[in-house]
C-alpha cells in the first residue's frame, strides 16, 4: 500500500476481519487487524533508534504495548501520531517481556515487512485514565518497584507522562484546592474555604463574653475578624496563641456588624463544628502594622466605625475631666501621643487594664485594643546593603534600596520623589534602620534585585529609626556559581553576585566618542573563579570609570573583584555579565568576610597543583593522588544505550597518554556539564586499574577509574600542547616499528576522495539492516608518499559535512585540503594497506591551525600539486558533491518528495523542505539580532524563519528573495510571539548544522493570499497574524509625525485608504520609509489609477513589522482586472484630488 493512500480517512474499519477486542489476540492469527487509538508514542533507551514504542488504545479501553521497526515507523511517519486513531494490518503478536511494560496485557505487537497502517475517523474522544489507588500501590498490589525499603512509584523508561491541571473529571475531583487571601474571601465562594493566617490579637467580646474573638491577617498584611463559639471553644482555645502561623479550612463567613468594627473587611469568619486548623510553618515573623496618621485622624479622613493602629510618644496621662488627680473614681484614662512632626493626638481609654506576660505592655479587657509601650520590634530590624536613586519610566526620581534582615533574606524598598528629602539624609550604606507602617507592592520589571516577591513602599507616615549595629549578619554576599551561569542554568531576570580574581581587562571605551563623559563610558573585563571558570564582564557608565580608577591605583598582583547585582546577558549564545543601572556595584579587595575565604580556596587549588603525580608515577590501587591532565579525546561509546560511558584519553604534562573511563551514572549526573576536550584538569581521588580491553588506544597498561569520590576541576595557564605522535607513512606501509594494536597520528594533504559506499551487513530477523557507510581517500605527505585512508560510520557522515561546508574542490588544480588524522588504526581495506577510523578516539582535522606544523603543512600542500588528478565525472571514486550523509534514514529521504511546510511538526522526521523565499528583513534585539524569512512551498504553505545573525556568512549567498531553496537540518519551535508573519504555528530556526542549496526556478507565482476586506472590517479576522490586502489607493495624507513609544523621536508617516471592488475602503498607516513611492506617484501621476498591495500588514497598527511590503501597480494576477475595473467605473480623471490635510 502506498504512503498516500493511507492518509485517506476510510469508513470500511467495521469489516468482519478486523479484531476490536484485544482479549482475542493470540500468537498465530493470520491477516490480523485491529481498530486502535494512539495514545502514546516513545523511543526506548534500550532499543535505540532502531525501533519506536507505541501504547495502543483498543475502543473498549484496554491498552497493548506496540514496537514498530524504523523502516513502518518511517514510511507511515505521518499517521503515527498521539491521538490518531489507525487500522494496524498485518503485525506479529509476541510475548511482552520485561521487568517494566507500559501496559498490563501478556503480549505486545511487532511489525514485519508486510505491515500497513491506515488513518481512520476517531472512535473515542476520552483520555481513558486508569488510575491506580495509592492504598494498592502501599500494599504491593499492583507489582511495585521496591527502593530502599518503601514501595513508590516510578518512571518507566520514557513512556511515562506527566500531566499538570489536565482538564478531565478526575483530574478536578483530585486537585487541591489552594489557600486564598484574606481579600478573596466572600460568602459566594463554591469551593470550600481554607486559608493560612497568623492570629495578631486574641479577645473576648465585652458585650458577650461566651465567643472567643480573633484578628487574623494572611501574608500581605490583610486583615479578617474570626469569632469562634462555646461549642468549639474548649476543644481549640488553647492552640490558638498570638504571634502563631495556622492553616483553617471549612469555615463559615458572616456579614461584620457593628458600630466598630476591628478590620475593615466587610466578612468576618465564623468558626464552625466543621472547621479544623493546624499550626504551619512561619511565613513571616512580623507583627503588621497599619499606621495611620495623625493628620488624617484629625481632619476627619479615617473611617470611625474601623479600629486603627498608631504610634506616637507618650507625652501625658491623666482624666482631662476630672482634676482629683489618680484616684479610682476615674472611669476613663486619656493618653496624649505626640508623633515624629510634632502633632499630638488624644486618646481615651477605660480605666480597667491589665498587665501582659510580665512586660511593658497593658491590654484593656475584653476589647480589641492593645497598647504596647517600647516594644522591641526585632523583626524589623534591617541592614542597607545597597541605596542609589533612580528615575522611573515617567521621568519620576526615586530612591532605592536593598535591605537585609539578620537571616540574609532580602528585599527591595522604595522612597518615591516626595519623600526623598525626608529620609535620605537619615540613613546610608551599611547601617541597621528599623522600619514602621509601610505598604508592600508586587514586583514587576525584566530585572528583579532581590527573589522577593514584594516590594517595601515607603508613606507619609512611614517611620525610620536607626538602631545600633548588630553582628548576626556576618555574610551577605551569597555569590552565584560561575558554572550555573555558563550552563545558563539562572533565571536571568534576578541579578546575581560574583567574586573571582580579575585576569583580563581592557582599555576604556566611550559609546560616542565626542562626548568622553562618565554616562557614555564602557569597558570589559573577566573574572575568575577558585575552579578557573572564567566569565566576561562589561561595566557601563560611571562604573566604568570607577573600576579603572581603582585599577590603577592597586598593587596587588593578584585582585579579588566582588561584583553585586549584575545582569546576567546571552549574546550570540555566550553568557555575558553586565552592569545594570545604578544598582550595580564593582569593588576590589573589599573589606568582606567572603573574601578571605575566596583567597583560601583558591590557594588550596595552588596546594593540589604542587602535589600533582606523573602517569610514570602511578600503580594499580592507588586512589588517593591528584594528576594534572589534559583531554585529548572524549567519546561515549554506543550513545544509544540506557547507561552512557564515557571514555577519554589524557595526556600529562611530558606527553604520556593513559585512558580513563567515566562509569555510569557519574558521568551524566556530574561531570557531563564540566568535562570538555581539549582542556586541562585537575583529577583528584580517582581510582588505578589495569586495563581490561584487548584493544587499547594508548600504551599504558592502566585507566584512570572515576569513583563517587572523584573530584575535578578546571585550570588554565597550561601549554596548549597538541601532544601528537606523527609516523612516517613508510613505516605503516612497510610495517617497521609499529604496534599494529595502538592507533596513530598522520598529516598530508587529501588528493582523491570517494563517493560513500557502504559495506555488506546481514540483519537479524528482527532487527532493521543498517549498511555500514565508508569513504576512501588518499593523502600525500611532505615526501610525496601516499597512504589509503578509509573513514568509517561517523566518521564518514562528519567528513562529508566538514567537506561541502567549507565548499572544497580538489578537482581544480591549486585547491588543497590539508588534513589531521588522530588516533587512527592500521589496517587494511580491499586488500590494500591503510589506516581507518576507529570507534570512538578517532579524528579527523581539515586544514587545522596548528603552530607545530606549519613548515610540514607548506611543504605538503607544494608537493601535493604533482599527485593531484583530473577529476573524471563519470568516475565511480569521485566524491559525491553536494550529497551529505547525516544520518541512518538520511539515503532513503533523499530520492523521496520534499516534506510539506503546512505539516512540519516536532516530531517530524524526515527534515527536508523546498522553498521558496518570499521575504527577507532584520529583527534587533537587546543584545542580538537576527534575519528572519518568510518562506513557502510548491502547495502555498507558508512558515516563518529565523538565522541567527552570526550564521547568515554561511548563508547569505543562498538566501535570496524569490529564490528557490532546499534545506535539511533544521529546528522546530514553537511560536510565542504575539505578531506572526503567517499562520504557522511552529517557526523555523537555522543552526550550525543546517545544509541549505539552491534551486532552479520552479514557480513565478507571489503565494499572495488576499484577504477580503469585509472579513476585516467585522473583525472576524486573527489580528494575530499579517494578511495581504490589495485595492486602489485614494484620499493620501501629507506626510506627519507622530510619537511611537517603540521610538525615542518622532516617526513620519502618510495616512491612506484602500477601496475595494464593493466599495469598501480600508484605513491604512505606513511609514514614510515605506510609503514615499505611494505619495510621490500620487503626486506627479494624477490621471492613473494606483492599484496598491500590501503584503504581511498587520489589521490594527501598532509598533508595526519590518516584513511588510508595499508594491505599487505589480505585475501579479489580479491587479490588471481591477485597474481596468477603476478605470471603467470612473472614467478619466481630469484631475488629481487634492492631499487630504
Amino acid at each position: 500500500m502506498s504512503q498516500n493512500s493511507s492518509h485517506d480517512i476510510t469508513s470500511d474499519v467495521d469489516q468482519p476481519d478486523v479484531c476490536v477486542d484485544f482479549a482475542d489476540l493470540v500468537p498465530g492469527m493470520v491477516n490480523m487487524r485491529v481498530k486502535v487509538r494512539i495514545i502514546r508514542r516513545f523511543v526506548c533507551p534500550a532499543y535505540g533508534a532502531r525501533f519506536v514504542d507505541f501504547v495502543l488504545e483498543d475502543p473498549k479501553g484496554q491498552k497493548i504495548h506496540a514496537v514498530i521497526g524504523g523502516d513502518v515507523a518511517q514510511r507511515f511517519s505521518s499517521i503515527l501520531i498521539e491521538g490518531n486513531c489507525i487500522t494496524l494490518s498485518d503485525f506479529v503478536v509476541r510475548m511482552a517481556l520485561g521487568r517494566f511494560r507500559p501496559s498490563s496485557h501478556r503480549f505486545r505487537l511487532g511489525s514485519n515487512a508486510l505491515t500497513s497502517v491506515n488513518l481512520i475517523r476517531p472512535f473515542s474522544q476520552s483520555d481513558n485514565f486508569h488510575f491506580a489507588k495509592f492504598s494498592d500501590i502501599k500494599e504491593g498490589h499492583l507489582n511495585p518497584c521496591f527502593c530502599v525499603g518503601n514501595v513508590t512509584a516510578t518512571t518507566a523508561c520514557t513512556c511515562t507522562q506527566f500531566f499538570f491541571d489536565h482538564e478531565c473529571p478526575e483530574f478536578l475531583m483530585a486537585r487541591p484546592r489552594s489557600s486564598i487571601c484574606v481579600s478573596d474571601l466572600i460568602p459566594s465562594m463554591n469551593e470550600r474555604m481554607m486559608g493560612r493566617f497568623i492570629i495578631i490579637r486574641r479577645f473576648r467580646c465585652s458585650s458577650r463574653l461566651d465567643t472567643l474573638e480573633l484578628i487574623l491577617a494572611d501574608e500581605k498584611g490583610d486583615r479578617i475578624q474570626a469569632s469562634i463559639g462555646l461549642d468549639c471553644l474548649a476543644y481549640d482555645s488553647s492552640r490558638l496563641v498570638e504571634g502563631t502561623w495556622i492553616f483553617i479550612k471549612d469555615f463559615g463567613l458572616v456579614d461584620a456588624v457593628g458600630s466598630v468594627r476591628p478590620t475593615r473587611h466587610a466578612y468576618k469568619i465564623l468558626w464552625n463544628l466543621s472547621t479544623s486548623f493546624k499550626r504551619t510553618v512561619v511565613t513571616a515573623s512580623v507583627d503588621y502594622f497599619k499606621f495611620v496618621r495623625f493628620e488624617d485622624v484629625l481632619a476627619g479622613l479615617v473611617d470611625p466605625c474601623v479600629c486603627v493602629d498608631l504610634i506616637g510618644r507618650l507625652m501625658c496621662v491623666g482624666n482631662y475631666d476630672e482634676d482629683e488627680g489618680l484616684n479610682s473614681t476615674w472611669e476613663q484614662i486619656y493618653l496624649e501621643l505626640e508623633n515624629v512632626r510634632g502633632i499630638r493626638i488624644r486618646c481615651r481609654l477605660p480605666k480597667r487594664l491589665e498587665l501582659s506576660r510580665g512586660h511593658m505592655r497593658a491590654t484593656t479587657l475584653c476589647t480589641c485594643t492593645e497598647l504596647l509601650f517600647n516594644p522591641s520590634c526585632d523583626e524589623a530590624s534591617t541592614k542597607v546593603l545597597n541605596k542609589w536613586r533612580e528615575r522611573s519610566e515617567a521621568g519620576y526620581r526615586t530612591l532605592r534600596m536593598i535591605l537585609c534582615d539578620k537571616r540574609g533574606s532580602m528585599i527591595e524598598a522604595k522612597i518615591n520623589s516626595e519623600l526623598i528629602t525626608e529620609y535620605d539624609s537619615e540613613f546610608k550604606d551599611g547601617d541597621w534602620i528599623a522600619l514602621h507602617h509601610f505598604e508592600l507592592d508586587l514586583v514587576t520589571g525584566d530585572m528583579r534585585t532581590t527573589r522577593h516577591d514584594y516590594r517595601i513602599n515607603f508613606l507619609p507616615s512611614t517611620i525610620l529609626n536607626l538602631i545600633p549595629d548588630k553582628d548576626d549578619l556576618h555574610y551577605a554576599l551569597y555569590p552565584s556559581s560561575f558554572l550555573d551561569v555558563l550552563d545558563d542554568k539562572l533565571i536571568r531576570t534576578y541579578l546575581i553576585n560574583l567574586i573571582g580574581y580579575v585576569v583580563d581587562i581592557d582599555d576604556i571605551k566611550y559609546s560616542d566618542p565626542s562626548k568622553r563623559s562618565a554616562g557614555y563610558a564602557m569597558t570589559s573585563f573577566k573574572i575568575k573563579d577558585a575552579k578557573n571558570y572564567v566569565l566576561p564582564c562589561v561595566a557601563i557608565g560611571d562604573l566604568a570609570e570607577h573600576f579603572h580608577d581603582e585599577w590603577k591605583r592597586t598593587r596587588s598582583s593578584r585582585v579579588v573583584c566582588v561584583l553585586r547585582w549584575w545582569g546576567i546577558y546571552k549574546v550570540s549564545g555566550h553568557m555575558v555579565i553586565q552592569s545594570v543601572g545604578r544598582c550595580s556595584r564593582l569593588d576590589l579587595d573589599p573589606d568582606m568576610p567572603e573574601v578571605p575565604d575566596f583567597r583560601k580556596t583558591k590557594d588550596q587549588c595552588f596546594m593540589n597543583m604542587a602535589a600533582t603525580l606523573k602517569f610514570a608515577d602511578l600503580n594499580v590501587g592507588q586512589d588517593k593522588c591528584v594528576v594534572c591532565v589534559k583531554i585529548l579525546a572524549l567519546w561515549i561509546p554506543n550513545e544509544d544505550r540506557l547507561g552512557r560511558v564515557c571514555k577519554m584519553i589524557l595526556a600529562d604534562e611530558e606527553g604520556v597518554k593513559i585512558e580513563s573511563t567515566v562509569p555510569h551514572p557519574h558521568y551524566s549526573k556530574r561531570f557531563e556539564k564540566i568535562l570538555e576536550q581539549g582542556r586541562w584538569f585537575l583529577f583528584e581521588d580517582f581510582r588505578v586499574v589495569t586495563n581490561p580491553e584487548v584493544l587499547r588506544n594508548t600504551a599504558c597498561p592502566y585507566i584512570i577509574q572515576f569513583t563517587c569520590k572523584t573530584k575535578i576541576e578546571p585550570i588554565l595557564g597550561k601549554k596548549e600542547s597538541g601532544f601528537f605522535n606523527f609516523i612516517s607513512y613508510t613505516d605503516i606501509i612497510e610495517g617497521r616499528n609499529l604496534k599494529l594494536d595502538l592507533p596513530v597520528d598522520l598529516y598530508g594533504v587529501i588528493i582523491r576522495i570517494s563517493r560513500v559506499k557502504r559495506l555488506p551487513y546481514v540483519a537479524n530477523w528482527d532487527e532493521v539492516g543498517k549498511q555500514p557507510n565508508y569513504r576512501n581517500f588518499q593523502i600525500v605527505d611532505a615526501e610525496g608518499t601516499v597512504i589509503n585512508c578509509c573513514a568509517m560510520k561517523n566518521h564518514c557522515t562528519e567528513l562529508t559535512k566538514m567537506w561541502n561546508e567549507a565548499n572544497y574542490d580538489i578537482r581544480v588544480r591549486g585547491s588543497t585540503v590539508f588534513c589531521v588524522l588522530r588516533f587512527w588504526m592500521i589496517s587494511g581495506l580491499e586488500a590494500e594497506r591503510c589506516v581507518t577510523s576507529g570507534d570512538g578516539c578517532s579524528q579527523l582535522l581539515l586544514d587545522p591551525e596548528i603552530a607545530e606544523l606549519e613548515d610540514e603543512i607548506y611543504i605538503a600542500k607544494f608537493t601535493s600539486q604533482f599527485y593531484k588528478k583530473k577529476a573524471d565525472p563519470e568516475s565511480e571514486d569521485e566524491i559525491d558533491w553536494g550529497i551529505p550523509i547525516q544520518r541512518n534514514w538520511d539515503f532513503v529521504f533523499l530520492r523521496m518528495e520534499p516534506y510539506p511546510l503546512s505539516k512540519l511538526n516536532p516530531d517530524t522526521s524526515e527534515w527536508r523542505i523546498r522553498a521558496k523565499v518570499l521575504a527577507i528583513w532584520q529583527e534587533y534585539y537587546d543584545h542580538y539580532s537576527t534575519v528572519d524569512v518568510v518562506l513557502v512551498d510548491d502547495k502555498g504553505g507558508k512558515i516563518h524563519g529565523i538565522i541567527p545573525m552570526e550564521l547568515m556568512p554561511q548563508f547569505s549567498s543562498r538566501i535570496v528573495e524569490n529564490r528557490w531553496i532546499v534545506i535539511t537540518d533544521f529546528i522546530l519551535r514553537p511560536v510565542v510571539d504575539a505578531l506572526k508573519p503567517v499562520a504557522h504555528r511552529f517557526e523555523l530556526v537555522f543552526h550550525k548544522k543546517t545544509l541549505c542549496d539552491t534551486l532552479q526556478e520552479r514557480s513565478g507565482d507571489g503565494f499572495y493570499d488576499f484577504v477580503d476586506f469585509g472579513i476585516i472590517l467585522n473583525g472576524s479576522h486573527d489580528t494575530s497574524i499579517c494578511v495581504d490586502i490589495i485595492g486602489k489607493a485614494i484620499n493620501v495624507s501629507k506626510i506627519t509625525s507622530f510619537g511611537c513609544h517603540v521610538y525615542e523621536d518622532q516617526v513620519e508617516h502618510i495616512v491612506f485608504d484602500l477601496q475595494d471592488t464593493s466599495e469598501r475602503v480600508l484605513r491604512c498607516v505606513l511609514s514614510i520609509t515605506d510609503a514615499l513611492p505611494l505619495y510621490r506617484l500620487w503626486m506627479t501621476d494624477p490621471s492613473d489609477v494606483i492599484i496598491c498591495v500590501l503584503r504581511f500588514v498587520r489589521v490594527e497598527f501598532r509598533e508595526g513589522v519590518r516584513c511588510s511590503k508595499l508594491l505599487l501597480n505589480p505585475s501579479i494576477p489580479g491587479v490588471k482586472k481591477m485597474k481596468s475595473f477603476f478605470s471603467i467605473k470612473h472614467g478619466p480623471v481630469a484631475k488629481k484630488q487634492k492631499i487630504k490635510d
